[in-house]
């Protein structure tokens, strides 16, 4: 029987939440910069964040991808499209079922919803896959 109880997900946590902290700068901040401005209501100006900011955001990706890591040890994930199953499944019942609230109570436009949902589903699925990668192979 599998003992996940030895492994430690903090190393791939630490590659996984760095690498989708990267993507989320490129999805927002190169390719879909016009458009993320145009559906939040930001300018240019608001958009450059605080080095502090994007610490907690960095360190958010950390611990997202912590917890992720958690989750396929104690599975426990044996290749890799179960890893991208479960990201999935995280996707629909934690971050679509959130970026929906907004719409409904903060007003927020489909389209800025749509473009967050497809970001979060992606770098969900880049943390799944750095993290079974480095945690199985």
């Amino acid at each position: 029987m599998f003992d996940p109880s030895w492994i430690d997900p903090i190393i791939p946590a630490l590659v996984a939440g760095f690498a989708a902290f990267i993507f989320g700068w490129l999805w927002y901040g190169v390719f879909f910069t016009k458009q993320w401005n145009r559906l939040s209501g930001m300018s240019e100006e608001g958009m450059k964040p605080k080095a502090s900011v994007m610490i907690v955001g960095l360190v958010a990706f950390i611990v997202k991808a912590y917890i992720i890591g958690h989750f396929i040890i104690m599975l426990p994930v044996e290749w890799w499209g179960a890893a991208s199953a479960a990201a999935l499944l995280f996707w629909i019942g934690f971050a679509l079922t959130d970026g929906i609230g907004v719409v409904i109570y903060q007003k927020k436009s489909c389209g800025l919803f749509g473009l967050n949902a497809v970001h979060d589903l992606i770098s969900l699925q880049i943390i799944a896959g750095i993290v079974f990668l480095m945690l199985f192979s």
